[in-house]
């Protein structure tokens, strides 16, 4: 049988996020490992999976593959604070239709 979220998950997984606009790209090597590395993070993070924690955990995938680009292998996130995570998810958010963080969710 299927999971009861199942339809829900697959629902989100029909829309789709752009890239973060970066403006200093150097290197895609990494991206979809960081995209899986913020999305499963989050996850992990709030214990959910519905379709809210499936779109924010994207949006965290997003917003990490963004970050791997602007230098070459893991030299831009051996820097990151949690903060500069978090403003780039608000920049990202105010450029698209993703739902604002608030305090309870990160």
């Amino acid at each position: 049988s299927t999971p009861s979220n199942s339809s829900a998950a697959s629902d989100v997984y029909k829309r789709q996020l752009p890239a973060f606009p970066t403006e200093c790209r150097v290197d895609p090597t990494g991206t979809g490992e960081a995209f899986a590395g913020g999305f499963m993070g989050y996850l992990a993070e709030v214990e959910r999976t519905d379709p809210e924690a499936i779109r924010r955990a994207a949006t965290f995938g997003t917003v990490m593959a963004g970050f791997t680009v602007e230098k070459a292998s893991l030299c831009r996130l051996r820097n990151l604070t949690f903060t500069d995570i978090r403003t780039r998810y608000r920049e990202f958010a105010a450029l698209t239709t993703i739902p604002a963080l608030d305090s309870s969710t990160a």
